[in-house]
C-alpha cells in the first residue's frame, strides 16, 4: 500500500509530460463499467452467488462500480459534444452506465448507496453544463436512456437481493438501539465507530498506530465495551473514524488535505467556457466526493483496491483535464465558442 502514492506521483509526471487521450480516457471508463456489470450478471445467475464481487471483498467492488456506472453516464454527455458521428459511443456509454449501476445493486453494498444520491446531484450538474442546443436537441430522445436505466434497476431489485438486503439493516438498526443486539454487521460497525471515537479520545494527537490500535481495541473488548466480533475485523469501517483512532489529529488533517486538495482543483474548473472540460471537471469532483461519501462507513483507503482506485482516477482525470485547458483558453477557440 505504501508503494501506491509513489507510483501515482510518477504515473502524474508521465501523464503531464504526455498527455492522454480525453476520448481514451472516457471509453477506459465505459468498458470498465460494463466489464463490471457483465461479471456481477455473471456471478449472480450462473455461479448463483448472493453477493458479487469478482473475488475481492463485496463493498469494495460495489463501490467502485458504481462510480464508474456514473462516470459513464457523464461519459454519455462528452459524447453528445462530438454529434451524430459518435451517436454509437453515446449507448455504448449508456448500456456501461446500466451496467455499472447493476453491479452495484447486485454486490449488496449498502453503504455504497448512501453516495447514490450525491452523484445524481453531480450527474445532474454535469447536464446542465451541456450547451443549451446539445441539450435541447437530445431531450426528446433522452426519455429512453432514462427508461432502459430505471428498467435495469427494477428489474434488480424484482430479483429481490437488493431490497432483502436494505430490510435487514433497518433490522439491524432496531435490534441494535432496542435490544442491545451487537452482532448484526450494522451493529459490529457501530461497536467499530464506537471504539474509534474511544481510542481517539485517549490518544488524540498521534493516535494508536497499526499495531497499537488492534491491541487497545481488544482490551476494550475483554473490558466488555464492545462486542467480541469486532477483533476480526483490521479497520474500523470508516476513514474518518479509523484516521482518527491509528494517526489522530495529524493523520485527519492529512485525510482532509488528500480529499480537499483534488477536490478543489476540480472544483474551480467547472465553469471552464468549453464544456469538454466542464464535464470532466465534474467528472473529478464525481472522484472524490464518492470516495468522501464511501469512506463515511469503510476504510477505502485501507483497501489496496480502493486506495489505488483514488489515486489512480484522480491522476488519470487531473491529466486529462490539463491536456484540454490549454486548447480551451486558447484565442482562438475562445472566439470559436
Amino acid at each position: 500500500m505504501p508503494l501506491w502514492p509513489a507510483l501515482a506521483a510518477m504515473v502524474l509526471i508521465w501523464l503531464r509530460l504526455f498527455p492522454p487521450s480525453a476520448a481514451l480516457w472516457w471509453a477506459g471508463l465505459c468498458t470498465g463499467s460494463l466489464l463490471a456489470g457483465s461479471i456481477a450478471l455473471f456471478e449472480y445467475r450462473v455461479l448463483m452467488h448472493d453477493r458479487v464481487g469478482n473475488g475481492m471483498n463485496s463493498i469494495p467492488f460495489g463501490n467502485l462500480a458504481l462510480l464508474l456506472g456514473c462516470l459513464s453516464l457523464t461519459a454519455s454527455f462528452w459524447w453528445l459534444l462530438k454529434g451524430r458521428c459518435a451517436r454509437g459511443k453515446v449507448w455504448f456509454a449508456l448500456a456501461a452506465a446500466a451496467g455499472g449501476m447493476m453491479a452495484s445493486l447486485l454486490s449488496g453494498t449498502r453503504g455504497g448507496w448512501v453516495a447514490a444520491p450525491v452523484l445524481a446531484l453531480l450527474v445532474w450538474i454535469a447536464w446542465q453544463s451541456m450547451p443549451d442546443h446539445e441539450v435541447r436537441h437530445w431531450r426528446r430522445r433522452n426519455w429512453l436512456a432514462v427508461t432502459l436505466v430505471l428498467l435495469i434497476f427494477v428489474g434488480v431489485i424484482v430479483l429481490g437481493e437488493p431490497g432483502s438486503r436494505l430490510a435487514a439493516a433497518v433490522d439491524q438498526f432496531q435490534a441494535y438501539w432496542l435490544l442491545d443486539d451487537r452482532g448484526g454487521s450494522v451493529g459490529l460497525r457501530f461497536e467499530m465507530w464506537k471504539a474509534g471515537v474511544v481510542l481517539f479520545s485517549q490518544s488524540p494527537m498521534m493516535g494508536w498506530g497499526d499495531a497499537g490500535l488492534q491491541s487497545a481495541r481488544d482490551a476494550l473488548v475483554a473490558q466488555g465495551l464492545l462486542h467480541p466480533g469486532v477483533s476480526q475485523f483490521t479497520q474500523l469501517h470508516s476513514d474518518v473514524i479509523d484516521t482518527a483512532a491509528r494517526r489522530g489529529l495529524i493523520g485527519l488533517v492529512s485525510l482532509v488535505a488528500f480529499y480537499g486538495v483534488p477536490l478543489a482543483m476540480f472544483w474551480r474548473c467547472r465553469k471552464d467556457p468549453d464544456p469538454n472540460v466542464r464535464l470532466v471537471a465534474i467528472a473529478g469532483v464525481m472522484i472524490v466526493t464518492s470516495f468522501m461519501v464511501f469512506g463515511l462507513s469503510q476504510s477505502m483507503l485501507r483497501d489496496v483496491r480502493g486506495l489505488s482506485g483514488y489515486l489512480g482516477l484522480c491522476v488519470g482525470c487531473w491529466a486529462v483535464l490539463r491536456s484540454l485547458e490549454p486548447t480551451s483558453h486558447s484565442p482562438g477557440h475562445m472566439v470559436s465558442g
